[in-house]
């Protein structure tokens, strides 16, 4: 099993589970299920994803039971529904021609959907691929950290990488995310109170992010830090205090009597002498 999938431009379904597919149903544009003729998935991960749909889309929780006979399921994020297939997410609003789709699988049995658009990118919906009965190993926690991370990389910023910090993840969990190049892919930024920002890079091995640190994304903060920073004030010298005009006459006074007496004295010297 690869530590790290890297995003791509075509969807990689599970074929195991495409291949039960009978039918395709949708709730209210906003979930997706593929189903088959019977159970095939395991029960542990149906109530898993149950659970995972409830919290995402709240307003579902007592109008919706996932049938048992589901093999993929589809959970869509603002802003999109869902399409002809499980891998199929639509914006809902009118998209440019130069608008694309990219794909990330986060662990065997979940991938992202990811919408591109004038140099950002948001995160379309997940597509969960349960492990089915004849699965030997059964274990939901590395699924759940799976589409967590997934949601953890929501939107990339475009021009303004200042939004990152009025995001909420910035300001409950002091968390970003950034593509980092030293990685080749989207990384999670932890900046903790007296230490220095480090990344995670999920590695689906583990079913968990790895916390490392990292050159590229320490000088990143620096630098957004510097432009979140106020301009330093600029100060002036206060003017110089302005002198009495009785003493600038007493001063004048002074000089015209030392010229005088200055020119007198030379008048009187005796070059003799």
């Amino acid at each position: 099993m690869k530590e790290v999938y890297l995003t791509t431009r075509y969807a990689t379904p599970v074929k195991k589970n495409l291949d039960l597919m009978v039918d395709w149903q949708t709730v209210h544009s906003r979930v997706g299920y593929s189903l088959a003729t019977k159970q095939h998935a395991n029960g542990d991960c149906l109530v898993f994803i149950q659970d995972t749909l409830n919290r995402i889309h709240k307003d579902l929780k007592l109008s919706f039971i996932l049938p048992k006979e589901a093999v993929t399921v589809s959970v869509t994020m603002s802003g999109f529904e869902v399409g002809k297939s499980c891998q199929d997410f639509v914006k809902k609003t009118p998209t440019p021609p130069d608008a694309f789709f990219t794909y990330r699988m986060f662990s065997k049995h979940v991938q992202a959907t990811y919408y591109n658009e004038s140099g950002r990118q948001y995160l379309a919906g997940l597509c969960y691929y349960p492990q089915l009965l004849t699965s030997r190993w059964i274990d939901t926690s590395t699924d759940s950290n799976a589409m967590g991370f997934a949601q953890l990389l929501g939107p990339l910023y475009g021009e303004n990488e200042l939004e990152r910090f009025e995001t909420d993840h910035w300001k409950s969990r002091r968390m970003y995310h950034r593509f980092c190049s030293a990685k080749n892919q989207q990384v999670v930024v932890e900046v903790k109170e007296g230490d220095e920002p480090r990344h995670y890079v999920y590695n689906c091995v583990k079913g968990r992010g790895d916390r490392e640190p990292c050159f590229e994304c320490k000088m990143d903060f620096v630098n957004c830090q510097s432009l979140l920073a106020p301009p330093l004030p600029t100060f002036q010298s206060p003017p110089e205090p302005m002198e009495d005009m009785e003493d600038l006459e007493e001063e004048e006074e002074e000089e015209e009597d030392l010229e005088i007496l200055e020119k007198e004295s030379s008048d009187n010297y005796d070059f003799g002498a």
